[in-house]
């Protein structure tokens, strides 16, 4: 059990710093990794353990999300898995 002020949870490993959401270097691993950002004014992030499934839990009956960017109200605990393979992707031939 941790207390935090922000936490990210991301498809694969983001590249990150005190104040800017980064960038993947892949798509296709497989995992979810958790940044924590703890205390009143967070000063950078804390990686944990990547991971298949997590449940966020909350003081509150309602967290306040962000899904891909866009901000929504989710009922607590959340209860995340990944599903491999889920999405598919269409990739053009090279030279078409």
């Amino acid at each position: 059990s941790v207390d935090v002020r922000v936490l990210m949870i991301g498809n694969n490993a983001y590249a990150l710093d005190a104040f800017e959401l980064g960038t993947r270097d892949r798509l296709d691993e497989g995992l979810m990794h958790v940044y924590l950002a703890e205390g009143l004014l967070p000063s950078g992030w804390t990686e944990l353990t990547p991971r298949t499934e997590l449940v966020v839990e909350a003081a509150t009956p309602r967290l306040r999300v962000a899904l891909d960017g866009e901000p929504v109200e989710l009922a607590a605990p959340l209860r995340l898995t990944l599903e491999p393979r889920a999405l598919r992707v269409l990739v053009p031939e090279p030279g078409r």
